[in-house]
């Protein structure tokens, strides 16, 4: 995995959803799900994955070309992302 840091936009919904920075990095070590938003300029994936209390969360990092990652986004999935973990048990 590349450095990981976290974007001051990130902390917005942790803030409000009790969700703590490890419980972030948690679901980007053990994703139940990735998926690649965009390439270019620079590679940006969703994560959704379970933090160890069980909730469904979503992240959104970028990756620029000196490999560090950055969280921009992170917060409870929003009922959208959650679909698409149901429909990866289906296929």
């Amino acid at each position: 995995m590349s450095e990981l840091s976290i974007a001051k936009s990130a902390l917005k919904h942790l803030n409000q959803d009790n969700i703590s920075i490890e419980d972030v990095i948690y679901i980007i070590e053990h994703p139940l799900l990735i998926r690649l938003e965009a390439e270019e300029p620079y590679l940006k994936q969703l994560y959704l994955g379970f933090d160890p209390k069980t909730r469904v969360l979503e992240a959104v990092t970028v990756e620029f070309r000196d490999n560090e990652e950055t969280i921009i986004h992170a917060m409870k999935a929003t009922k959208e992302h959650r679909k698409l973990l149901e429909l990866g048990r289906s296929e």
